[in-house]
Parts: structure tokens; C-alpha cells; sequence
């Protein structure tokens, strides 16, 4: 397994803490004379709206810098398990990255508990769907499952449009389509001020197809956002969980799963929840032999 690695080595900076001038006093802008104008002050507000909702998260609280620094010194001496406590605490604290899930899927699989391995894994992908180490270590982790589970080949624009949301994330989705409305928002503004045709035209064409960028980028989000609230990717993590044809005790067992495995929920009845291995491998088991990889 690839080594833990520490991602936090001192606590982040709030969002928004004050700039002390000379004076000890807030930072304040100089207010030009173009900010004057109202078509400036509409474009900036249109703007900063336009990121708000990719603004960076607000920073972890102490308690969970603590808790994850603790967590790394305890994996790096050997004490999984503790350092499996330290990593929840840290979740506890609203504190949910990347890194964490990554090293609590690190300290799970080497304490020995295989599901809740993957299951880390698998959270951590979502945030960070493209980080060699992580694919490496949930493709190691994956191999050690005792099901051997042959998915369907896929193929056509769909299959391609799915493969290709996989590759990103939607805060990654967010930013770009953020940037490219701010990118747009600015050539307009110039073409404003600009008096020569060519350079109006170039600009005006410019805006065109980055307008064209931009839409397609925010399609390509509601994507990621429909895909992402409809997945119901779920990990085994009892050991064996048996797999009947109906939702109570009394139906027959069709087959069993084991920790690690990755499933699909189809409906829930209860605390019974009807799972899809494989299209030709459906049944109902015990939702507390499993757990969501959406929270």
C-alpha cells in the first residue's frame, strides 16, 4: 500500500480574516473611477455571485487538525486502530477531504477491516477521482475481494459521457464553468470600451464560442450533480452477508457477498435493502451489512 500521506500540516486560514494595514486596520480597496460606473458594479456582482458557489470551504476547526495530525503520527507508528479513531473524530468535525478518507482507507486496510477499506476508498474517489495513489491502493484493495463479479461491457456516447464525468469532479466542474463565465463576463465588458470593428469583431467572436464553452461546461455539471444524487454505489462491509429472493429472514438465500464488494441499491424496504451485483445478480440483505458511499 501506498504510504500515508499528511496533507495538513497546519491548520488552514479562515475564510475572509482580516489584512492589518500600517494602522492595524482593515484593508480597504481604492474605489476608481470605473468602479464607479453601474454597468461595472452590475458585471462584478454578476460575477461574484457566479463563484459563490465553489467559494472555498471554511477552514477545519482545530479539533480536527489535531485529530488528523495525531492520526498520521499514530499510522506512521503502527497503531492502526487508533489511528482509525483519530481520522473518524476528524470527520466528526465536518472536516471531509480527500486526504482524510484517504489515509482512514490506509489505516482500515492495514487493521485488517477490507470493507470499510473500499468504502474510504470510494468516498475519497468522489472528491479526487483521479489521484494515482488512491486508484492504486482502492485497485489493490479491490483485488483482495472475495467476489468475482463480471460487469457487462458498455459501450456508445452514453457509456463514453459517463466515463468521462468519472474523470472529474463537481467542484472541478464548478470552477472551470465559474472561470469561463468570469472570462466571458470580461470580454464583454471590454468589447464595451473598444471602438475598432476588427478588434470589436475578434472580441464579440471570442465571446461566442466561449459562451459555447461555458454552457457546455454547465451542462456537463448538472450531470455530474444528476449522476451524482442518483448513485446508490454501495459497499459490503460484513464480512459474509447472504443474499435472499425476498425482504425478510424467511426467503431463501441466493448468494452471498463479502466485504469490499461494491453494489448497487435498487429499493430499500425497512432495514432490508434489495441490491444489483450484476445484472444477472440481484437479492435482499440487511442494510447493516452495508453502507452507502453517498453521505
Amino acid at each position: 500500500m501506498a504510504a500515508s500521506r499528511p496533507r495538513w500540516n497546519k491548520p488552514w486560514p479562515l475564510r475572509g480574516s482580516a489584512c492589518p494595514n500600517s494602522n492595524g486596520r482593515r484593508c480597504r480597496g481604492v474605489r476608481s473611477a470605473e468602479c464607479a460606473n453601474g454597468l461595472s458594479r452590475l458585471l462584478l456582482l454578476v460575477s461574484v455571485a457566479a463563484v459563490w458557489s465553489c467559494r472555498p470551504a471554511q477552514a477545519a476547526s482545530k479539533e480536527a487538525v489535531d485529530a488528523y495530525n495525531l492520526g498520521n503520527r499514530q499510522y506512521k507508528n503502527g497503531k492502526y486502530e487508533d489511528a482509525v479513531g483519530s481520522y473518524e473524530k476528524c470527520l466528526k468535525q465536518h472536516a471531509r477531504s480527500a486526504a482524510v478518507y484517504y489515509n482512514l482507507g490506509n489505516a482500515y486496510f492495514q487493521a485488517g477491516d477490507l470493507g470499510r477499506a473500499v468504502l474510504a476508498y470510494e468516498r475519497a474517489k468522489v472528491l479526487t477521482p483521479r489521484d494515482p495513489d488512491l486508484l492504486q491502493n482502492l485497485h489493490q484493495a479491490s483485488l483482495l475481494t472475495r467476489d468475482e463479479i463480471e460487469l457487462p461491457p458498455r459501450s456508445g456516447l452514453g457509456a463514453a459521457l459517463e466515463l468521462g464525468l468519472s474523470r472529474v469532479s463537481v467542484n472541478e466542474l464548478a470552477l472551470v464553468a465559474s472561470l469561463g463565465y468570469l472570462l466571458l463576463v470580461t470580454l464583454l465588458f471590454v468589447r464595451l470600451f473598444v471602438e475598432g470593428a476588427v478588434v470589436r469583431r475578434a472580441l464579440g467572436t471570442a465571446a461566442i464560442v466561449l459562451g459555447i464553452a461555458v454552457c457546455t461546461g454547465v451542462g456537463a455539471l448538472g450531470l455530474k450533480l444528476q449522476h451524482r444524487h442518483a448513485d446508490r454505489s454501495t459497499v459490503v462491509l460484513a464480512d459474509e452477508a447472504i443474499v435472499r429472493s425476498g425482504p425478510t429472514q424467511n426467503f431463501d438465500p441466493v448468494f452471498k457477498l463479502h466485504a469490499g464488494t461494491v453494489v448497487s441499491v435498487v429499493e430499500t424496504r425497512g432495514v432490508w435493502e434489495r441490491v444489483e451485483a450484476s445484472p444477472k445478480l440481484t437479492g435482499w440483505l440487511r442494510r447493516d451489512a452495508v453502507e452507502s458511499v453517498r453521505q
